[in-house]
């Protein structure tokens, strides 16, 4: 199995029961306490739309939660000739940089997660998704426009290229 090169020990969030055996989480960087309590407050968020969505065990696929600086890492695999793992890619850094809120850090967690438990590759799709995760077991009380910007689509210009 591969390895991630410079791999450290960090404050993690906890993994819900239905979703200890389908993630792993690895650090090159490390979380404060205030990140990993969203992080577990958006996988609670992530586990119990699970239970409403019916997912079963078998049809979640595993995933490896990757902690980084600024998104760049190194694997090395050195007993295969090959291996497959997927992988979210979390870059700290940035987001301290920008003084992001909880929910902005939560919106992004849930995002990332949602893409992959659901296999939703289409931005809109998973931000309705994520818009009715965070609806449905954090604040009923929130809309869209709380969540993302108003101009998100600017950041996919390759795929909004006519809107």
């Amino acid at each position: 199995m591969a390895k991630i090169l410079k791999s450290i020990d960090s404050i993690g969030p906890g993994i819900p029961g239905n979703l200890k055996s389908k993630i792993q989480i690895v650090a090159t960087y490390a979380l404060n306490e205030r990140e990993a309590k969203i992080m577990h407050a958006s996988l609670n968020a992530v586990s119990k739309q699970i239970v409403c969505d019916k997912l079963t065990k078998k049809e979640l696929r595993n995933l490896i939660i990757l902690l980084t600086e600024k998104g760049s890492y190194c694997v090395e695999d050195d007993f295969s000739m090959g291996s497959l793992a997927t992988y979210a890619v979390f870059s700290i850094q940035p987001w301290r940089d920008k003084e992001w809120t909880d929910y902005n850090l939560l919106t992004c967690f849930i995002e990332e997660f949602t893409h992959h438990f659901w296999g939703i590759e289409d931005e809109e799709e998973v931000k309705y998704k994520v818009l009715e995760i965070v609806k449905n077991h954090v604040d009923s009380e929130i809309f869209f426009e709380d969540l993302f910007l108003k101009d998100w689509k600017k950041g996919y210009p390759h795929l909004y290229e006519d809107e």
